[in-house]
């Protein structure tokens, strides 16, 4: 696996899986070094096949059919577009105590853990922006910024 250069969220996997390699903010994107959580990947999944409307769901039904198609078969191997999915397994231990140490649940205590172990920056967009984990990135020291999409 190679080292992670920068943790995104879900809405963010989703906006990249659909085949744009630049950040809403104009940002290029890198070929490899990307990653997000367990728990987002798994979110972002879920949102695919859920009748549910949620922030995710809506956002993959605003995509062109042919789109979702390509959203699917990425999202199905995420290394096919430079994406690591880390979580628990490798972090777990550290996200347990700084989940422990800033009242955070598990999701938010996975994205710290991510950050500190692989030393990346966080990206989220303004659905997924949390007051805790904006907080206790600030309290550890953590890169963390928030996008429009």
């Amino acid at each position: 696996m190679e080292r992670p250069t920068l943790l995104v969220d879900d809405a963010l996997l989703l906006y990249l899986s659909a085949g744009h390699r630049t950040l809403p903010d104009g940002e290029a994107l890198p070929d490899e070094g990307l990653a997000t959580t367990g728990g987002w990947y798994f979110r972002l999944c879920r949102s695919l096949f859920s009748s549910t409307r949620g922030h995710l769901t809506r956002l993959v039904e605003k995509l062109p059919i042919e789109d979702r198609s390509v959203v699917h078969r990425r999202l199905a191997n995420p290394a096919s577009m430079g994406v690591t999915v880390v979580g628990f397994p490798t972090v777990g231990f550290i996200a347990a105590k700084v989940g422990s140490d800033h009242g955070l649940d598990g999701l938010n205590a996975e994205i710290i853990g991510a950050a500190m172990v692989y030393d990346v920056p966080v990206v989220v967009t303004e659905a997924n922006q949390s007051p805790r984990l904006a907080d206790a990135m600030r309290a550890l020291g953590l890169p963390y910024r928030v996008l429009g999409l």
